[in-house]
């Protein structure tokens, strides 16, 4: 029985480092804080990079089950992340990753136990699983009208500063969402669009911006009489 006992701690003990390594997401961490500036990605650099490999196997393995919400979400974003700038430096050179129509289709990417496409990451477990409309400001598409690409990894212990940070970062971007106070309109991303049921009404999707936008922005957003379009989405690639 104390020999049973003694194995069965040695296991826990084993599975336990396990998944703490799996959730290690430091090295991604130094690789945008390298590869990353201003959200621009220099791709060429990249894909010389000898630790990338590595994290992308850390990732292909990891064992998800068990582990807290914030531990999840933050990894799946990064898997996410991680798996589409792979996706470009498989076809790189690329000037869009639109040049191949099943970009985010393909399933090519190994993640978690399973061979999943960028669809299969971003709208059947980030977007179902987690209800959280903060995602759409974390995760990277490699194009330029994207939510910019964040120089660091996302971590459960700092995920919703770091969501909320996105969120600021992008919807207060004027190359991705454009404000006239004055005339009270909102000339938004295509992503309210698309994702327009995960931000609820558009009264409760102007809200949820008003939340990370400047004061005046916030009051006319409030305000209930906006008229709000959408701005043409560049799917340029988002560095070079």
């Amino acid at each position: 029985m104390k020999r049973s006992i003694n194995l069965w701690a040695m296991a826990l003990t084993i599975a336990t480092a396990v998944s703490a390594h799996a959730l290690d997401h430091s090295t991604f961490d130094r690789i945008l804080k390298k590869y990353v500036k201003s959200g621009v990605v220099n791709y060429k650099g990249l894909k010389a990079d000898k630790d990338f490999p590595g994290y992308l196997q850390t990732i292909s393995h990891t064992k998800v089950s068990g582990l807290s919400q914030s531990e999840q979400l933050s990894f799946w974003i990064n898997a996410y992340n991680a798996s589409c700038l792979n996706g470009v430096l498989r076809r790189y050179p690329i000037k869009s990753v639109m040049n191949d129509k099943q970009f985010f289709s393909k399933k090519e990417h190994k993640v978690a136990g399973q061979t999943l496409s960028l669809n299969d990451v971003e709208h059947g477990i980030l977007r179902k699983q987690f209800k959280e409309p903060r995602i759409h400001f974390a995760v990277n598409c490699a194009s330029k009208s994207c939510p910019p690409l964040a120089d660091t990894a996302y971590v459960a212990s700092k995920l919703n500063s770091q969501l909320d940070a996105a969120a600021r970062r992008f919807i207060n971007d004027p190359t991705r969402n454009k404000f006239d106070v004055a005339g009270k309109k909102a000339m938004l991303s295509a992503l309210f669009k698309w994702y327009g049921k995960d931000f609820g009404s558009q009264s409760q999707m102007l809200n949820t911006i008003a939340k990370y936008a400047s004061a005046s922005v916030a009051g006319m957003l409030r305000s209930g009489n906006v008229a709000v379009s959408y701005l043409r989405y560049d799917w340029g690639l988002n560095g070079s």
